[in-house]
């Protein structure tokens, strides 16, 4: 929401993700704060409450998150991570053949690396 919105309150977040799900104020107001402590947002006083914006991309937030995620659940390995996504998830033709290019450029950079 912050990184498709601008800055935006805790009230405009939860009523945007209202529309898939049910979430109490406090809750959201939670997330968005651990997420300021974590620097990927900031938070600034607005008229009456508190307004947040991204301090870092999308990206770079997901690939934090993600990495965070893979530690905590999957003790680091992100083969586990993967793997249990493919096992859980659907995954249409198209992504498959998007992932059988990424781990094929994977293997010819880490041969390039490491030349036998």
């Amino acid at each position: 929401m912050v990184w498709r919105d601008g800055s935006c309150s805790a009230r405009h977040v939860q009523e945007a993700l209202a529309k898939t799900r049910v979430l109490a104020m406090t809750s959201v107001i939670t997330v968005m704060n651990i997420m300021v402590e974590k620097k990927y947002l900031q938070r600034v006083r607005g008229r009456g409450s508190y307004l947040y914006r991204a301090s870092k991309t999308k990206e770079s937030t997901a690939g934090n998150m993600v990495k965070d995620l893979v530690q905590r659940l999957f003790g680091g390995s992100t083969a586990a991570m993967v793997l249990n996504l493919l096992k859980t998830s659907d995954v249409d033709r198209e992504e498959l053949e998007e992932l059988r290019e990424i781990l094929e450029r994977k293997e010819r950079d880490r041969e390039k690396e490491n030349p036998s």
